[in-house]
Formats: C-alpha cells, structure tokens, sequence
C-alpha cells in the first residue's frame, strides 16, 4: 500500500490546486498543496492536465464496480462510508495536456477511454466533471489502493475490448457527452475557424488575433449542447482554449508561409500538367484496323 501511495502522491503535484471540505457550503478555492492535502476534496484535475481517468460511481456495489465490469482494478478507490459510493481513479503513465494545439491526438484517445469507462460501470455519472474528487489520503474516505504502477491510455482502451467507443466526428457532433468531449469539440471549432480566419483578416498582430479567437471561443461555448448535465465550460477554461490556439495559429500560419504553400502547390499542379502531356504524347496509338478496298467496291457495285 505504501508503494501505490507514494506513487500517487509522485503523480499528484499541482502547486495551488483547487481544494475544499465542503464544496456546497464554503466553495472551493486554490490552495498550496500540502495544505490542499488536509481536505476532504481535491482537485483531480486542472484546466490544462489530466493525470488520470476519475468516475464517480453512484452505487452502494461501487467498490466492486471495476471488476463487475472487468476492468483493471483503479490505483485509487475512495468510499463513502455513508453511502458506499465511491470515487475510481486510474492514474496515468504520462499526463494528457488539454490545451496543445498541435497535439489533440492524446486527448482524443483519452476521451474515448473515458466515455468506455463511463458506459462499463453501472452507476458512473455521466455529468462528473472529474473537477474535485474525494482525497485519498484523508481520513474521511474509506480508501482501496490499487496497482502502484500507473496506467496507459491504450492499456485502458485494449482492456475495454470492444466497448472501446469508435472515434466520434468531432467537429459535426450533435451531442458533447463527457467533460474531455466537451472541451475537444471547443478546441475543435475554434481551429477550423482560426485556420481560414487568420488569413482573412490578414495576419493581424498577435494582441488582435487573441482577443479575436478569444472572443469566438467565448460564444462558441455557449452553443455547446448542455445534454446530460454537462453544459458550457467555465469561462475561464474556454479563453485558455481560446488563448493557447490562437499562439499556435499565429505562429505556424503566416502570410510567408501560405506564399510558400501556394507556390508548392503551383509546383505540384505545373508538374502534373507537364507529366500528363507527357504520358499523352509517348503512349502507344492503337493500331488501324487494314480496309479491304476491293471488298467495299464489289460491295457497292451489287447494290446497283
């Protein structure tokens, strides 16, 4: 216990997370993490990293609920004594970074897991927004610790098998239905956006362009579907978004550098234009079929 312990502790390294010993009567607040320890509730994540999968099982079998679903057991189960509901926590080998631009594939993967993990386990809210969970450590919970190793994101989704969710057509979803989605399809919208508009507004300075995709980020998260209790991200999260894509946008897209893409292509489609003539003028002609002259001429004189 001690080894799996310590281990989450490692992983566990926010400086100022958000912490509290009762969310709906006091809030939560940022707090320096060795006193964010001494609460009942601690953040499990941040705006911009995942360390983990987290489910909040609403079942008095919860403590059961992983291997009633066949899955790997959590590194980390917190129980309610009051209801023996609980908090299921698998820890990541490598965190998963939210607001990297250039890099979504990890967070995709991670939301698949996650909606697998939700739709195996009977009574895992769908809602969960894995913002605080039940601290491990303190005295309140009943604590299961697991496995000290931590897990990967294609570990947990070959142990799905096939409840391992096809890959959703972001960017077209009628319906966000997990926190990770959610903040995917934000990203999502705000870069199809920002890849045209850049260019129409003519490569404005970096201070214009982030209030621009800022304030697209702000209404787009409004329009995000609030099914399943899920709803818009904070305000606060979605101008990270917001902010951390119009960085990337302003530095990879630039008017020299769309030159250069339009000249390659002018390369490309003058090189497949020579090549075609080419090819035209060096195939084979077929061959003409020899004319019995005098056949057509007997032909022609018996219809006299």
């Amino acid at each position: 216990m001690t080894a799996a312990v310590d281990a989450w502790l490692d992983r566990w390294r926010f400086k100022y997370p958000h912490a509290t010993d009762d969310y709906v009567r006091d809030g939560q607040w940022p707090q320096p993490r060795a006193e964010a320890l001494t609460r009942r509730y601690i953040a499990a994540r941040t705006p911009s990293i995942r360390l983990g999968l987290v489910l909040d099982v609403d079942d008095d079998q919860a403590q059961w609920a992983a291997r009633n679903a066949d899955l790997p057991d959590p590194t980390v189960m917190t129980i309610n004594p009051a209801t023996e509901h609980a908090h299921l926590w698998w820890l990541l080998e490598s965190p998963v970074y939210t607001l990297q631009a250039a890099r979504q594939g990890p967070l995709r993967l991670y939301d698949r897991v996650n909606q697998g993990l939700i739709a195996s386990v009977v009574g895992a809210d769908q809602g969960y927004a894995q913002q605080l969970t039940q601290n491990p450590i303190h005295p309140h919970w009943t604590t299961v610790w697991g496995p000290s190793d931590p897990y990967s994101l294609k570990g947990l989704a070959k142990a799905l098998g096939d409840r391992f969710p096809a890959p959703p057509d972001y960017g077209r979803k009628t319906q966000v239905r997990t926190e990770t989605g959610r903040n995917v399809e934000l990203f999502d919208r705000t870069r199809e956006w920002a890849y045209r508009e850049i260019r129409k507004q003519n490569y404005p300075s970096i201070t214009v362009w982030r209030q621009m995709v800022t304030d697209f980020t702000a209404l787009t998260n409004f329009t995000l579907d609030a099914n399943d209790g899920i709803g818009p991200m904070s305000r606060a999260e979605a101008e990270q978004i917001g902010k951390s894509v119009a960085h990337w946008t302003h530095r990879t897209f630039t008017a020299a550098e769309f030159s250069k893409i339009q000249a390659r292509r002018g390369k490309v489609s003058s090189s497949a234009k020579t090549e075609a003539v080419r090819k035209n003028a060096t195939a084979p002609r077929p061959k003409l079929k020899k004319v019995d002259r005098s056949a057509l001429f007997a032909a022609a004189e018996g219809t006299d």
